[in-house]
């Protein structure tokens, strides 16, 4: 069987180079390790283009580099394409800061050569916060259907998978983000790569729902991976709206655009209503109400990408 691992990596190097150390360090060999540079500008590429030059033993290798930032989702699909493309059977996909635990693919191996994984779309690890707990938000249950008038999701009815859930050996999911999530080649032949153009947020969620059109997604508890979540906040974010303000609510639209239409088509009625109304009295919009209205008319005429305003940077400080 062959495990290729994809992890994409921007201008985090000091975290890239401990996430690196802990493949190094797997007790278990794996085929290739796909490094995807999205254009870093601190010194990742000269440093991943000496370190792809050296011999590894647990792994080969393979650099990608991109010439611009092409965000998450752009990452990883160059990432998924080239496994494919080398006829990886299973691929493992992670940001620069998530960290394996040492038995990480030794205890993947076990898990599918003891089971019967063929119409599994996904195995997931546990993912672990820096303190040791279990942190549950990156993978949860959704009752959520076509006929569904509610994105159960959004409205904070879907419930994470129970901690007591994490005693059993593994227990299915609906939804799985990235970080440490092993994807069956044989779901992404049948459903496709992750959608490049997302650039940030919802990749993951978008690909989970197609995943599932082709089997389960899993979370096997034996298979664990820290997920460096310490974040420092230096302003007032309640007087700031950032350029990921507008990738959230655009790619969450088309996603529910595409695949459960009845949820949203009461926020496009209201917003269309916003909009006449705005015409008619000559009334100004917010900044945020700009913000919402072009997302979701771009995620309805699908006009996805890096938007040529709110690009990584911007920010508007109330």
């Amino acid at each position: 069987m062959k495990l290729d691992i994809t992890i994409v990596t921007f201008n985090r190097l000091e975290k890239l180079k401990y996430a690196l150390k802990c493949y190094e360090e797997q007790t278990h060999a794996f085929r290739n390790l796909i490094i995807v540079d999205n254009c870093s500008t601190d010194g990742t590429h000269e440093f991943l283009t000496d370190y792809c030059s050296l011999n590894h033993k647990q792994f080969n290798p393979i650099l990608i580099t991109t010439e611009e930032n092409l965000g998450g989702s752009g990452g990883f699909y160059l990432g998924q394409k080239k496994a494919l493309e080398l006829n990886a059977d299973w691929v493992m996909v992670a940001d620069d800061d998530a960290y394996a635990a040492p038995d990480m693919v030794e205890q993947f191996y076990k898990y599918v050569e003891t089971h019967d994984v063929n119409k599994t779309a996904a195995i997931c690890a546990v993912v672990i916060n820096n303190d040791g707990s279990i942190c549950t938000h990156h993978r949860s249950h959704c009752n959520i259907t076509p006929l569904s008038n509610s994105w159960i999701y959004q409205k904070k009815n879907v419930s994470d998978a129970k901690i007591d859930e994490y005693q059993q050996e593994s227990f299915p999911i609906d939804i799985t983000t990235y970080v440490g999530t092993f994807i069956n080649a044989k779901a992404l032949k049948k459903v496709g790569l992750v959608n490049p153009d997302y650039f940030i947020y919802y990749d993951d969620f978008e690909h989970s729902l197609r995943l599932k059109r082709y089997g389960k997604i899993i979370i096997v508890n034996s298979i664990k991976i820290t997920h460096d979540n310490i974040y420092i906040v230096t302003e007032n974010t309640d007087n700031i709206i950032t350029w990921r303000e507008f990738y959230i609510k655009r790619n969450e639209a088309h996603m529910l655009l595409h695949h459960y239409p009845r949820v949203i088509i009461k926020d496009y009625l209201f917003l269309f209503r916003c909009i006449l109304g705005a015409w008619i009295h000559h009334t100004k919009t917010s900044i945020y109400e700009d913000i919402d209205r072009k997302a979701k008319l771009d995620a309805l005429f699908g006009k996805l990408g890096k938007h040529r305003i709110y690009r990584p940077g911007w920010i508007y400080k109330k």
